[in-house]
């Protein structure tokens, strides 16, 4: 299931001339295109019959198209960098977690942790700088109950691993993924490192 945000949805209709609508205009369009279930959010075969006569724009059909630079490499190497600095930081700032997460991976692979989470997940339709993209996207509660955690585990993690700061409840599988790696290389270092015990 492709779902897009409300959020993102009157975005690009202002990107793509629509005039600007009032507050009612909104409430009622989002009445009839939203679904409560998923936080409001369109899903997007719903969208594609109502948008069916339009085209995407040449330019950003051309950004789409364009292979990406040296500088763009560097970019997203440098954002992956920095995404796993504040996952180390959130995790020494919350030990209890950090537990809890390594008791799980001390019974459930890595894999097959990834298995669970996809199997729950969905797509989700986000916007970036110069395109729009699909990513692979898990609830909360979903995630909650496939990995049998409680929320007080997860919660001090969110600002690693949700989608949008509007969105806290909806997970990127990819950030959950990078978090539960490095929880695992932890657990692996320390177990190459066992604390001295001489009496």
């Amino acid at each position: 299931m492709e779902v897009m945000t409300a959020d993102d949805f009157l975005t690009r209709c202002e990107e793509i001339g629509v005039p600007k609508m009032t507050d009612l205009q909104v409430q009622c369009l989002m009445k009839v295109l939203g679904k409560p279930e998923l936080s409001n959010a369109i899903r997007l075969n719903e969208l594609e019959i109502l948008m069916s006569n339009f085209t995407m724009p040449a330019q950003q059909a051309a950004a789409e198209d364009r292979p990406a630079t040296k500088q763009s490499r560097e970019e997203k190497a440098e954002k992956k960098n920095k995404k796993r600095k504040q996952i180390a930081q959130l995790l020494e700032a919350n030990p209890a977690s950090l537990q809890a997460l390594q008791n799980l991976l001390q019974t459930v692979p890595l894999a097959d942790i990834e298995t669970r989470i996809t199997s729950v997940a969905y797509m989700q339709l986000v916007k970036s700088k110069n395109k729009q993209s699909e990513v692979s996207v898990v609830g909360k509660q979903e995630l909650i109950q496939q990995l049998s955690l409680t929320a007080d585990v997860i919660e001090p993690l969110e600002p690693v691993i949700y989608l949008n700061p509007k969105f806290t409840d909806i997970y990127q599988v990819k950030n959950v993924m990078y978090l539960m790696s490095d929880v695992n290389t932890r657990s692996a270092g320390a177990d190459k490192n066992p604390p001295d015990r001489t009496f």
